[in-house]
């Protein structure tokens, strides 16, 4: 990866981690305003049939008519969208910071390594060794191994 990629995916962390911060915080706004469209939606229920001896002989069939209720209120189904909507924002942005993250740190090791062997190669140059095959043999101008005559 070239400096100014690296750069520009760099920058495109920061950009992910500021946006997943207002995500988060819209997730928590939309977390509260769900927990109060909750609230007035069960006071409507419990109005509508009478108080909350009208729901049912005990608290498990009040339970369970809640929750019947509740999934036709219209401002709560509303209010539950936009929370889980916000929530799948928080999860995609958090997704997109750690694949950002993990590019950054493959291409900071492949760096790391490309410094390692050039100081290697810097420090250990490679030497000019002369191999000759058994026999005495040397090379000759056209390229050709040459037998020694003794």
């Amino acid at each position: 990866m070239d400096t100014g990629r690296l750069v520009e995916r760099a920058q495109l962390l920061g950009e992910t981690r500021q946006r997943l911060a207002s995500a988060r915080s819209a997730a928590a706004v939309a977390e509260l305003e769900l927990r109060v469209a909750r609230a007035r939606a069960e006071q409507r229920i419990i109005d509508s049939v009478g108080g909350e001896k009208g729901m049912g002989p005990n608290e498990e069939a009040r339970k369970r008519l809640l929750i019947i209720k509740l999934d036709d209120d219209a401002e709560y189904s509303v209010k539950l969208t936009d929370r889980l909507e916000a929530d799948r924002v928080v999860r995609d942005l958090e997704a997109d910071m750690l694949n950002l993250a993990d590019e950054l740190t493959v291409a900071d090791l492949l760096l790391r390594d490309a410094a390692i062997q050039t100081q290697r190669a810097i420090a250990f140059p490679p030497m000019a060794v002369r191999l000759e095959p058994p026999g005495g043999a040397y090379l000759a101008d056209g390229g050709e191994w040459k037998p020694v005559r003794k």
